[in-house]
């Protein structure tokens, strides 16, 4: 601790289970209390941020989201793909079908179907979302994913013990190299749930 600074540790709500779509900002993130200790979550929505394929235009609305369920020790991100300009809305019916798949323990595979199938009923035809989503069950992750949404799973002195493999490319166009996402979630193509398992250090 600092000579003359006073540390403030942080809040933490130690209610539990959190079963939400939470829309904490980043910058201030909420910090809870979840199985494997203090969780942080936010979201870092972009507002202001050049979206090329926007023509130049900046962002207006946040394009993320979050599932934290931590009664069932699950978690999922949501990158809305708004390149037709309903990425925020698809993100978060998408989210609305993860959370009720972490509720009913279902299959990563058929969370995603259902998500799919949300986005067809609701007449998104484009637009979607990448994601990666797990739970921690003892000492191990069960997770899915689709896109380029990475899960960074860090030892405790910071070292990267495992972290997923971005499903995209890059493609050049014009002289301007850009990411190409090669697997997501949208009304006109399902993508398709990529599973992984990995046992945690102790």
């Amino acid at each position: 601790m600092t000579e003359g600074i006073e540390y403030t540790p942080p809040d933490i709500t130690r209610a539990l289970p959190i079963d939400e779509i939470p829309l904490d900002r980043l910058e201030n993130p909420r910090i809870v209390q979840a199985p494997n200790g203090a969780l942080a979550f936010g979201t870092d929505e972009g507002v202001g941020y050049t979206d090329e394929e926007l023509g130049g235009k900046k962002k207006k609305e946040n394009e993320d989201a979050l599932v934290v369920n931590t009664g069932k020790n699950a978690y999922a991100v949501f990158d809305g793909l708004g390149s037709y300009g309903g990425g925020a809305k698809a993100a978060r019916l998408i989210a609305e079908e993860f959370q009720k798949g972490f509720r009913e323990d279902l299959p990563g595979d058929v969370v995603h179907r259902n998500a799919y199938d949300r986005l067809k009923a609701e007449k998104i035809d484009k637009d979607g979302a990448c994601y990666v989503a797990f739970t921690i069950d003892q000492n191990f992750l069960h997770g899915h994913m689709a896109g380029d949404v990475r899960l960074v799973v860090l030892r405790p002195n910071g070292s990267v013990f495992f972290e997923t493999r971005d499903e995209s490319d890059l493609e050049s166009v014009g002289g301007k190299t850009r990411d190409v996402i090669l697997n997501a979630i949208s009304g006109e193509d399902p993508g398709e749930a990529t599973p992984f398992n990995i046992e945690l250090f102790r």
